[in-house]
């Protein structure tokens, strides 16, 4: 299966982010992928390296501009067009289809201009890349906050950022939803060589958004009473031990 995507390595390989074929794997070898400002600027041709697999789908603004390919450091694909001036002109961007990871430098949320909503997704399984049942999202109406949603579940987080660390050593942070509906925050130290756990959700039984009925507060800190109190008129539907 040909996964079209980048490998973002910072002392440890941290796995393949697949950004254009999810859903329609391409099996066998020997397929190839190519800049080709005729047919779509990214291209993945088959092993006749004729018929064309899947493409970027841009559109150059001349026939005499030269297409490139870019791989960042931050793991970030860019095509580029260069019509004969100094600067470049930004087609596409592997960052602009996040997958189930996002990484520093990559963007969530709604483009009002073009309608474009980014958003984490979970995979279909442990080794199924397909497109889960499970995303991360920001809602764009009212007061921006992120949501968690599962297969069964909705929970409401608020985020606040990654700080850099208090020595010299360089902190590279991830987030990856998982085919449970979990989404976990990890940080690669460079000088320890290791990956570490700082945040996680869901957690609670009050992470998860209106488990205790409508018109009600769930308090996970008084453990002998109701864990969602009520404003008057409503009756709670939840307790600490989650009944």
């Amino acid at each position: 299966m040909l996964e079209s995507g980048t490998t973002k390595s910072q002392g440890k390989p941290s796995g393949g982010l697949p950004s254009a074929n999810r859903d329609i794997p391409i099996t066998g070898t020997g397929q190839v992928m190519a800049v080709s400002g005729e047919h779509g600027g990214l291209v993945i041709y088959d092993k006749d390296q004729n018929t064309r697999i899947w493409s970027a789908n841009v559109t150059i603004s001349s026939p005499n501009s030269s297409i490139t390919a870019k791989l960042l450091d931050t793991g970030n694909l860019l095509v580029l067009e260069n019509n004969g001036s100094s600067s470049e002109t930004l087609l596409w961007q592997g960052f602009g289809y996040p997958t189930n990871t996002m990484l520093p430098f990559m963007k969530l949320g709604l483009n009002r201009r073009s309608g474009k909503f980014r958003f984490l997704t979970s995979w279909k399984s442990e080794d199924d890349p397909g497109i889960g049942s499970c995303s991360y999202r920001i809602d764009p109406g009212g007061f921006p906050q992120m949501f968690l949603q599962g297969s069964n579940s909705v929970v409401a987080l608020e985020l606040g950022p990654v700080r850099d660390g208090p020595d010299e050593s360089i902190y590279f942070a991830r987030m990856v939803i998982d085919e449970s509906g979990t989404i976990e925050g990890s940080m690669w130290h460079d000088q320890a060589r290791r990956r570490d756990k700082f945040w996680s959700a869901p957690v609670e039984l009050c992470d998860f958004y209106g488990k205790c009925g409508p018109n009600s507060n769930c308090d996970p800190t008084n453990a002998h009473e109701l864990s969602a109190r009520a404003y008057p008129g409503s009756n709670p539907s939840c307790k600490m031990n989650g009944t």
